[in-house]
């Protein structure tokens, strides 16, 4: 099945509703023109949300098990049971993978590779993701409902969205099986009904966040800007210059010289 770029498709749509900003693009996806930010689903749930003004990026599949971010402070991208993790400052890059042996971490400028697992960090060999890929597309499709075939179907849905004001003067959409709730500044909450997922997304502060019944990410502007991601027992915080990793009881960093501490 052919896959575009998901959110530029906008420009080719093929049908548009009487909900406000709702539309049916010939790729067989539906579009929500928001203040601030363009939203596209699939028939079955799946979410890519841009906002445009930072253009952070989120995406997150149907089924709720692959999800993908990009923000000014970083990448996520959580597949499977691991995640991958990148982030950079002036020093350069800084890498981390969760997953089943622990946490592995290094920097760019490191042939060694550090794994935190449950006695501790040591020196290991590993590879990270090449996080270059467009990952928000692949976690949009994965195991999602979309193309030419699903045209019509998305037409239905789109026919069958429900618009309304609430007493917080927010603007409510609710397509399918998702819901979305956008304030009068800008911020954006969006949920799956079976709680697959949520998403969060302010604008005001440059913050989004991601949750799903495994996994959290969260990520800000505020200050020097975070960057923080939980998957089970494993967790890793970065606030612009001091790279966190935990394991469960065991907890180690790259600081801000890119010099590995212990604690």
């Amino acid at each position: 099945m052919e896959r575009i770029s998901p959110v530029y498709s906008v420009h080719i749509c093929l049908f548009e509703s009487e909900v406000p900003g709702v539309q049916v693009s010939q790729h067989g996806t539906i579009f929500l023109l928001l203040k601030g930010h363009i939203l596209e689903l699939t028939i079955d749930g799946g979410v890519y949300l841009v906002n445009l003004e930072y253009g952070i990026k989120v995406a997150i599949s149907a089924c709720g098990t692959m999800s993908a971010m990009e923000h000014p402070k970083g990448k996520v991208f959580e597949y499977t049971s691991k995640v991958e993790i990148q982030a950079a400052n002036k020093r350069g890059i800084r890498y981390a993978k969760m997953w089943k042996k622990g946490v592995s971490f290094t920097t760019d400028d490191r042939a060694v590779t550090f794994l935190l697992d449950a006695g501790g960090p040591k020196t290991t060999v590993d590879w990270f993701l090449l996080m270059e890929d467009d990952l928000n597309s692949k976690a949009f499709y994965f195991n999602s409902q979309y193309g030419r075939g699903s045209v019509s179907d998305a037409v239905s849905l789109m026919h069958g969205s429900q618009y309304w004001f609430n007493d917080f003067d927010q603007e409510n959409w609710k397509v399918g099986n998702v819901r979305i709730s956008q304030s009068s500044n800008g911020s954006i909450r969006i949920y799956h009904d079976a709680h697959t997922y949520k998403i969060c997304l302010n604008p005001t502060q440059g913050a989004v966040s991601i949750k799903n019944p495994q996994f959290q990410c969260t990520a800000s502007l505020i200050s020097n800007g975070h960057l923080f991601v939980r998957k089970g027992d494993r967790r890793m915080h970065y606030d612009g210059n001091l790279f966190v990793v935990r394991n469960g009881g065991q907890s180690a960093a790259i600081d801000e010289n890119n010099q590995l501490k212990l604690y």
